[in-house]
Order: structure tokens, then sequence, then C-alpha cells
């Protein structure tokens, strides 16, 4: 059985008094361990033990009354175990395993955030200086009981805009089938439910901690820039201007796809495709082209009024006006989506029937109860329909690819301009500036690893009444001190809860893998 003792350095500096912590028996790991959090006059129930430096005798001073205790001195700067006492098992200096003597930094550990797990983590998962850095943090609550005048007020404030904030957030929630369909509506849900979850943290640890911190000075750096872009936007640019520029645009768009139509209904490339098929399809499309350019004129008024919420709610920040932009570009692209789902759905079609017809060729079939392909007997009736059907198919699928890869491709291009735009709205939300900058200058509360250096031991200089201490033959001393991860690891590590719910707010993405296999099959393609 060893013993670990935590010891913080400023006893360097404290003549005696008795050691307060908490003393814990890990059955499991064989191991005894004391924490010793504070240092005081008083014998207490916390006492653990009794601290001096070399003059004072203190080797049984408090030992009588406490179950578990150990007695320290310091002498040439090294502290010794003088005594020792454990209840839970007979154990004194002369049979215990080996004493290990761990000096810390209390000042750090205590400033340290992210040394400190969540209630909800299992105790025995943590390790000694996890455990130590929560018994600091509680003690240190527990201690300081008196609030100030600006705390109590500023706690009271916040407790109110958190009231006021989870009116609005349910309000949003509410709302949230509705809202899903617009980028905006969406924004502005997820904006309020991230306010009230930084008040309430703020409420709850009465702090404001590195994720709050994160993201309060994301939102403001978020509102700087969007001001800027938007004075910018109405000084060199003639507001009124922008919905007939947008609409110009859309009009290009529509001129070259027409153009891009007659092209492919003549002899694309040198290909000669189904003369009659070409007709059809090429007219199909070409009317649904007129008709989106009809629905983009009388949309015409409607943009007028985004570009004007734009020109009001885009006050709050740049994310509000890339969430309006994304809306924007959603009410222009809308007959586009619905063009490229007719081209989609005839090519998987055909490709679902080709695949089919390809199995009567094998003599098998799919079997739809046991999701399986089975062997099959075909008449010879069978036989001729079906490779009539093939070749019918397999000739009309060189003009049918044709359209489906220029509807597909408009619709990426779509896909590819809103992702962008979510990804722009959401690296707003995350950038971590306080982090980051608690990293430069190194500080204490972003600590979240240990280094552990061994001191050296100055025994050699020792007498030989100071070389009889029992300990000093199997203590090794060690010191520990919390340091900073590498700056993204700390960047990942402080990332506000609110990213990841802006992220899950999305909904379902689409991978490249299954990306690339619903172009070649023709399924229709989500936002990746």
């Amino acid at each position: 059985m060893s013993i670990t003792i935590l010891i913080p350095s400023f006893l360097t500096d404290v003549r005696f008094g008795y050691l307060y912590g908490v003393h814990y028996n890990d059955v499991n790991k064989g191991t005894q361990v004391f924490y010793a959090l504070d240092v005081g006059l008083q014998m207490t129930k916390e006492c653990i033990g009794y601290f001096s430096s070399k003059s004072y005798d203190d080797s049984l001073v408090g030992s009588q009354d406490c179950a578990n205790w150990f007695s320290l001195k310091l002498v040439k700067n090294e502290f010794v175990v003088t005594s020792l006492k454990c209840s839970s098992v007979d154990m004194d200096l002369n049979n215990c395993g080996g004493i290990i003597c761990i000096v810390y930094n209390h000042s750090k550990f205590f400033r340290s955030e992210l040394l400190v797990k969540s209630e909800a983590n299992k105790s025995d998962t943590e390790d000694h200086f996890q455990k130590l850095a929560k018994l600091i943090h509680r003690r240190s609550v527990n201690s300081s009981k008196r609030k100030s005048r600006i705390n109590a007020a500023f706690l009271s404030i916040v407790i109110f805009f958190a009231f006021v904030m989870q009116h609005f957030s349910s309000a949003f929630s509410r709302l949230g089938p509705i809202l899903k369909y617009s980028s905006l509506g969406t924004h502005c849900k997820d904006f309020f439910e991230n306010i009230h979850w930084a008040l309430s943290s703020m409420k709850k640890d009465k702090k404001i901690t590195i994720k709050v911190g994160n993201y309060i000075l994301a939102m403001v750096f978020d509102v700087l820039v969007g001001v800027f872009f938007l004075n910018w936007l109405i000084s060199s640019v003639n507001a009124a201007s922008w919905p007939q520029l947008l609409l110009d645009t859309a009009e290009g768009v529509v001129e070259t796809l027409l153009q891009l139509l007659k092209w492919i209904m003549g002899v694309p490339a040198g290909l000669k495709l189904n003369f009659a098929w070409n007709n059809i399809l090429g007219g199909f499309f070409m009317y649904h082209i007129n008709l989106w350019w009809t629905f983009l004129v009388i949309c015409k008024p409607f943009m007028d009024l985004i570009f004007g919420l734009f020109l009001v709610i885009g006050k709050l920040g740049l994310s509000f006006q890339v969430s309006i932009l994304t809306d924007l570009l959603a009410l222009v692209s809308f007959h586009v989506y619905c063009i490229y789902v007719y081209a989609a759905r005839l090519y998987n079609l055909q490709i679902r029937g080709l695949i089919a017809l390809w199995r009567l060729f094998l003599g098998k079939k799919w079997n739809p109860l046991r999701q399986r392909v089975d062997s099959c007997t075909y008449s010879s009736e069978q036989l001729f329909l079906g490779t009539l059907a093939f070749t019918i198919l397999f000739f009309l699928l060189p003009t049918t690819v044709m359209y489906y890869i220029v509807f597909a491709g408009l619709r990426l291009a779509t896909v590819a301009v809103r992702g962008c735009l979510n990804k722009i709205k959401i690296l707003l939300q995350s950038i971590p500036l306080y982090s980051s900058l608690l990293w430069i200058v190194n500080g204490d509360s972003i600590t979240s690893t240990i280094q552990v250096v061994v001191l050296a031991s100055n025994r050699t200089s020792l007498n030989p009444a100071e070389l009889h201490m029992a300990s000093l033959s199997q203590q090794v001393t060690l010191k520990v001190a919390p340091t900073a991860l590498p700056w993204w690891a700390t960047v990942c590590t402080c990332m506000p809860n609110s990213v990841y719910k802006s992220i899950a707010s999305q909904g379902p993405t689409l991978g490249w893998s299954n990306l690339l296999s619903s172009l070649f099959s023709g399924g229709l393609i989500y936002p990746v």
C-alpha cells in the first residue's frame, strides 16, 4: 500500500499550522491519498495533518484525535513526512510501500477551469489532479458565501435577462416546425437559445467562463463586422438597386440556360441524340425555365421586402445578414430545385429500369420480401418484352444524361453556395477570440494538462539526526503545475455549446460518399 500526499506550494511561506483537506482510500489501486488544501491555526474536523518548519516539534500534534493523519516538516526547502497514521489499514512509516509527495501550485489549480470535470462524470474516472481541482473549487465556493453589492447587482441583472430570454426561446421553439424552412427563422431561434444558455451559465457559475466569454466576444465581433459591412454597402452602392441587380443576375442565368438547352437540342459536341426524345425533354425544360423567370418577376416585390429586412435586421450582426442572403438565394433558386427533381427522377427511373431488365437476362429478379436477388425462370414472351424495353431505355439514356448533367450541376452550384453561407454563419458564432487571447498570454484558466517534475533532493547535506527520519529513505517528491494544451486543442476544448447546437439545427447532412452515390444513381442532393 503506497501513500500519496498532495501539498500546496504556499506552505514554504508558513511557519506552522494545521492542514485542512480530504483523505481518500483507493482500494482498487491500493493507494491512500491525502489532499492538503489549506492551512490554519485551529483544530477542526477537516484537519488531516500538521505542518511546521524545522524548528518546531509536530510529531504528535493532533494525531491522537484523528483517524487519518500525517505530519509534515520543511527541511532544507524539502517537504519531509515525519509521522503517518491511516485508520483503514494498519500502517505507519515503517511498513508503508512508499510515499509520494506532490507539491502543487494552489493558485493555478484554483484558476483552471478545464481541469474541473462536470458533475455528470463518475469520480472513479478522475485522476488525482482532476479531483484536486474540483476539491479546491468546491472549498473556495463554500468559503466565499458573502458577495459584494456589485456582484449581487450584476447577478440580479443576469437573472432578469435570463428569465426574459427563456420566454423568447420558448416562443421560437414552439414555432420550430415552421421556422426550420427559413434560415433567418432558424438563426433567430438559435440566437435566443444561445443567449439564454450564456446567461444561464453565468447565473449558475457566478462568473463568465471561457466558453461564455468565447461566445460573447464572437457575438460582439459579429455585430461590429455586420455594421461595418452594412455601412459600406449603403455608402458605396444605392440600396434600391440591389434587388434589381439580383433580378438582372437571375435573368442572365435564365438566358444562359435557354441557350444551353438550345445547344443540347441540336448536336451537342458532335453527339447524335434521339431526335424525338430530345425535342420532348428540351421543350419540357424550356417551358419550366420560362415559368421560373415569370416566378422571379412576380417575386420582385418580395425581394424588395427581404432587402429592406436585410437593412434593418442586418444591424444585429453579419450572421443575420448571411441568414437573409441564404433565404433570398432559396427563394430565387426554388424553381431550379423543381426542375432538378424532374431530371433526377427521370434519370433514376431509367437507371433502375435498366438494372431490373439486366437481371432478366441473367435469370434473376429482386425479391422485395426478403430484400435480396433470387433466381427466376422467364417465358419467351417476357424475355422478348424485356429485351425490347431494355433496348429503348438504353438508347434513350444518353439524351436523358445530358439534361441531367446540366440541372444536377446547377443544383450542386446552389447547394455549394448555401453550404458556404451556412459555414460562414457558424464560423461567426464560434470565433475563438477569448480562448486564443488567453492562450497567447498563457492564462491559468485554460490550463488542462499537468507537467510533472521530479524535485532534486537535499539529503546529502542533512545531518545524521535529520537523516534518521523514517520517511527519507522511501519518499519521492514531485512538483506539478497545470499547463495549456496546443492552440488548436485548447480551441476545440473551449468551443461554446452554442456552436454544436447551431450545427445540429442545420439538420442531417450528406457525406461526400453519399453525394457521389446520389449523383450517379439519380438520388436527390441535399446540403452537404
